[in-house]
């Protein structure tokens, strides 16, 4: 049970091509049985939605006119509703802390704190918050406070490993020096 379009593609080709016109007219019967196919379920599938239109609009006859136009515009009114708070929130998102003023923290001028450290009276957490002082440095300071007694005067920073000329310059406008006897009310 060959088509005619298979007959006409093994005459005319030569009997050297026979396999070659066998495939061909395979992939052509192939190719016209996959359309037939897929018109016929866009065919049902069409009728089949006609079918459930037809069903849905009569379960709609039988429900009250008042009570579905209820339920549909309260759906409308959530869906209205949700889509507002979608958008509003989009825009709070991204534009409003670029409208506001709001930048990143590269472009934010640097802001400087003032404070000073009682360098005789500070744990070395506080001590650790001046510029190029980290916890082990810190630490150092308290031990060679503890070892040596309070510092008078900046210049006493020295003598702790670890801190040179560079780190006290940096450090100075930060300190203060009280004598822990003094703060006591011992002379």
């Amino acid at each position: 049970m060959k088509s005619r379009v298979f007959n006409r593609i093994t005459r005319t080709l030569s009997p050297g091509f026979s396999v070659a016109a066998h495939l061909l007219a395979r992939a052509v019967r192939l190719s016209f049985l996959f359309i037939s196919l897929l018109f016929r379920v866009i065919r049902y599938v069409i009728i089949g939605g006609l079918q459930f239109i037809n069903s849905v609009s009569d379960e709609i006859r039988t429900i009250r006119l008042a009570d579905w136009w209820d339920e549909y515009v309260n759906r409308q009114i959530a869906k209205m509703a949700l889509c507002l708070w979608t958008v509003l929130s989009g825009i709070s998102w991204v534009v409003l802390p670029y409208g506001l003023g709001w930048r990143p923290e590269i472009d934010c001028p640097r802001r400087e704190c003032k404070f000073l450290v009682d360098i005789n009276a500070a744990d070395w957490p506080e001590l650790s918050l001046l510029p190029r002082i980290g916890p082990i440095l810190s630490q150092r300071i308290i031990a060679d406070r503890d070892n040596h007694g309070p510092f008078r005067r900046p210049e006493d920073l020295l003598r702790v490993r670890g801190i040179g000329p560079g780190i006290l310059r940096g450090i100075q406008p930060y300190l203060k020096f009280s004598d822990q006897h003094e703060e006591n009310g011992i002379p």
